[in-house]
């Protein structure tokens, strides 16, 4: 249906009468080139008592979109409510704009299998989403509509895992007792005798094992000059054979 609405103050507060972003009211407006779609609507066809209908919260637990006053105002007025806001967490926030919730869509033009004998064989008889331009104090659509919600963004990455803990540290070693450093202390000088007396001892031995090792080296090589010598046979006086060796 074709609907209109101005800006408005909220002096209403009644769940039946007050304007919200899940109780959005327009009127009937034929001719003025913005289109509501009812969906599931429920319809009042005569002028009610002050409790006969419902207020869009009651409407939409009843899975109504919409309700449809079609005499109200003692039957002087036909009036709208968009009730698909009623969900909303925000659905009890009062609404004076005349633009209405972002979530009311709005169509212009005609639709195409509608009977519309003023437009002329060449016009594009279809209709269309728009926006509605909020510097105006009257409903229009005059902006292109809204851009859908993109794709949904892809889930964040896990968080990387905490560092490792440092490896601990290895136990400083724990100086001595006082007591103890005083014990060592006086002996210190005897100490570094014994040492000296060790070392002196310890090269005296190794200069006697050099010396030993170097005499049997020696008489080594005089037994092999020995072993090495010729012979020398001489005929004895007696006509004996005497062998002699040469030292």
């Amino acid at each position: 249906v074709e609907v209109f609405r101005i800006s408005r103050i909220v002096n209403k507060w009644g769940d039946r009468d007050v304007s919200a972003v899940g109780q959005v009211w327009f009127w009937l407006a034929m001719g003025s080139g913005v289109w509501l779609n009812t969906g599931r609507t429920l319809v009042h066809r005569g002028p009610p008592p002050q409790d006969e209908y419902p207020s869009c919260w009651e409407a939409r637990a009843n899975g109504y979109d919409t309700i449809q006053l079609t005499r109200s105002f003692g039957g002087f007025s036909f009036e709208l409510m968009d009730c698909r806001g009623a969900d909303l967490p925000s659905g009890r926030s009062r609404w004076e704009e005349a633009c209405p919730p972002s979530h009311v869509e709005l169509r212009a033009g005609v639709p195409a299998k509608r009977y519309a004998p003023a437009f002329i064989d060449d016009a594009v008889v279809e209709e269309r989403l728009c926006g509605c331009d909020s510097s105006k104090s009257y409903l229009n659509c005059l902006v292109p509509p809204p851009s859908p919600p993109g794709p949904p963004l892809p889930p964040l990455p896990p968080p990387p895992p905490p560092p490792l803990p440092p490896p601990p540290r290895p136990p400083s070693p724990s100086p001595p007792p006082p007591g103890l450093l005083s014990h060592i202390q006086p002996l210190a000088p005897s100490i570094a005798v014994a040492t000296g007396l060790a070392l002196l001892t310890a090269s005296a031995a190794a200069a006697a094992l050099l010396h030993r090792t170097r005499t049997t080296a020696e008489q080594d090589r005089r037994w092999q000059r020995v072993s090495c010598q010729p012979l020398r046979v001489q005929p004895s006086s007696q006509g004996s054979v005497e062998s002699r060796e040469d030292m």
